[in-house]
């Protein structure tokens, strides 16, 4: 089950939680497991935010000012041409989500124009989209900025991808999965063979103690 881009930046503003990327998962595991909590809570967000709703609880790990964890995007080897057909996918489904369009009548390399889009739907894709890129939180904020005109500069998908990929490449690799696929294995084994927790950069790792509060969001 998926929840929209805009109720995703709705929760985002409200309770400062964003959705949890599997490799980040993965290290709080392992880092729960070896400090021997009987309960543990693992939200990734903005930590002072989430920590006003959830008063009380013991933060085991916090990101480093929203530096890069190099084993998820520096070592990432990705070519080209599938991380664009990745993106694609990912900027289609944004569009179809925004237009009410089937999948299946949406060509990539046709006319934006050509399925009636007008102003207005313009300034809502461009929105979705400005939504989607502002949860990337291990990126820097300057990486997850956009262009507020960019479904009015470039008129295909296939265009809009091309310019995504070129001048945001770090942000597409986490958008469209392959970053988090790339190191799923690579993280499992590091975690394994060291014996402890192997926690770098992230946003938010936050323990719940036996005695916790009741949670308010």
């Amino acid at each position: 089950m998926q929840i929209s881009a805009a109720d995703r930046a709705k929760i985002r503003h409200k309770t400062g939680m964003t959705p949890m990327q599997s490799v980040h998962g993965v290290k709080a595991l392992q880092l729960g497991l070896n400090a021997g909590l009987e309960r543990l809570l693992v939200i990734e967000g903005d930590l002072a935010q989430i920590h006003s709703h959830i008063p009380g609880a013991e933060v085991l790990a916090t990101a480093g000012g929203g530096a890069e964890d190099p084993m998820t995007l520096a070592n990432v080897g990705v070519d080209r041409e599938r991380l664009a057909a990745a993106t694609l996918e990912r900027l289609k489904a944004v569009f179809c989500e925004v237009t009410k369009l089937p999948s299946g009548h949406v060509k990539s390399d046709a006319p934006l124009e050509q399925y009636g889009i007008d102003s207005i739907m313009i300034t809502r894709l461009n929105k979705a989209l400005e939504d989607a890129f502002s949860l990337m939180t291990a990126l820097q904020p300057a990486e997850r900025q956009l262009s507020k005109t960019l479904f009015f500069e470039y008129h295909s998908l296939n265009e809009l991808t091309g310019y995504l990929v070129e001048r945001h490449h770090r942000a597409c690799l986490l958008w469209s999965g392959l970053a988090e696929a790339e190191n799923r294995g690579r993280v499992q084994t590091q975690a394994l063979s060291r014996g402890a927790a192997v926690v770098a950069n992230l946003e938010t790792i936050a323990a719940e103690p036996v005695a916790t509060p009741r949670l308010s969001l």
